[in-house]
């Protein structure tokens, strides 16, 4: 078993610097999403059913027997919260073409 120690030499450094520098990337994992997340990203092709003619009672039971326990109620505060959202992000942009440049400041 390797003795641990607190000090160092220039050479060991050197070794652990080797060593981590030779480390394979790690693969990295698909992100699960909870209810709120999945239906944010689901949003689009919800809101198209319903443009077509489905309602939210249909959607929920469709995510449903799909495993994604839900109402529709449930789902319908998911939704407005991804327009809220949508709303608050635009707001905090300012358009690019209201950005001043040095050229028409002076």
């Amino acid at each position: 078993m390797t003795r641990l120690k607190n000090n160092f030499t220039q050479e060991e450094i050197a070794a652990f610097k080797a060593k981590i520098k030779a480390l394979p990337p790690v693969a990295k994992k698909p992100k699960n999403l909870n209810k709120t997340e999945a239906v944010r990203a689901m949003a689009s092709e919800i809101r198209f059913a319903q443009k077509i003619g489905y309602g939210l009672e249909d959607i929920a039971s469709q995510l449903t027997e799909g495993g994604m326990a839900i109402s529709a109620a449930t789902l319908k505060n998911y939704l407005q919260r991804t327009k809220t959202q949508k709303k608050v992000a635009s707001a905090h942009q300012e358009p690019a073409a209201s950005s001043p440049t040095a050229s028409t400041a002076g």
